[in-house]
């Protein structure tokens, strides 16, 4: 018996069985308060619902929203920058275009109020999984840093 023990015990840790179990919703389970419950822990200590009820997170010095669309089931990440106040808008265009050009999972550009926008969507039409949505929301964090990045190196901030 002890020998079956042991077998038991050494196959579990072995092939590294989990006996928890990802979270997902159905379309109609989404919401703000669902989102937060699913984020990993590094993201959930961040987050916060506002007034509007968007999802406001803070994370590593990253300010973004997290908005739903109910109308078209897309989640969006919306961040945004100050342009400098000297920037001409014809150049932060072309600063936006060429990054749209090499990153094309998100949308970055440069609006009428002097700020510098990056957006991602993302659908839950057939439901959500917690890996994806982490997946993804940890994917919008590393662009977003990316293109801070190159708004500073472009004199763009």
């Amino acid at each position: 018996m002890k020998k079956l023990t042991l077998i038991l015990l050494l196959a579990l840790t072995t092939f590294g069985i989990s006996f928890a179990k990802e979270t997902s919703l159905t379309k109609r389970q989404v919401s703000s308060q669902a989102l937060v419950n699913m984020m990993d822990s590094d993201f959930k200590d961040c987050a916060e619902i506002d007034e509007d009820g968007d999802i406001l997170m803070e994370y590593d010095g990253l300010t973004f929203y997290v908005f739903i669309n109910y109308d078209l089931n897309l989640i969006c990440f919306s961040a945004s920058w100050g342009g400098a106040e000297d920037l001409d808008s014809d150049i932060a265009a072309e600063i936006c275009n060429d990054w749209n050009k090499d990153y094309v999972f998100t949308s970055c550009y440069y609006s009428d109020s002097g700020s510098f926008r990056m957006q991602y969507y993302m659908t839950f039409e057939g439901g959500l999984g917690q890996t994806t949505f982490n997946e993804s929301m940890d994917m919008f964090c590393e662009l977003s840093f990316l293109f801070w990045d190159y708004l500073s190196e472009s004199d763009a901030l």
